[in-house]
């Protein structure tokens, strides 16, 4: 079943290479680099679907995507100390001082983080 929610964030990735490509005057998008959050629900398999489907007929056709997940990355209120978890520890307290207080730094983000291109 097709997973609908990536599609606009990839026609605005898709435009954004592209405009990168023009600008550049560039032959052909060979590399597009993302990083995704763990907690983004952005799924890799829909992405590059999505993005070969838009590429089709476009200097971008055939480019390869890599996807780089980041950690969820947390920094306590009390004492500032940041750690990982996982999906399932959200609610984690604190190991340094066990404090309950606590953001998320990273995990939710999705990032171009560059472009080759020819």
């Amino acid at each position: 079943m097709p997973s609908m929610h990536e599609l606009p964030v990839v026609k605005a990735l898709f435009q954004i290479v592209m405009d990168h490509a023009q600008k550049n005057e560039a032959k052909r998008v060979v590399q597009i680099n993302l990083r995704i959050g763990l907690l983004s629900d952005l799924v890799d398999e829909w992405i590059r679907r999505y993005f070969e489907m838009l590429a089709e007929n476009t200097i971008a056709r055939g480019a390869g995507i890599d996807i780089t997940r980041t950690p969820v990355v947390m920094r306590c209120r009390a004492c500032g100390c940041e750690f990982e978890v996982s999906r399932d520890e959200l609610g984690k307290a604190c190991p340094e001082c066990k404090e309950k207080g606590v953001d998320i730094v990273s995990g939710r983000e999705y990032t171009l983080e560059s472009i080759a291109i020819e």
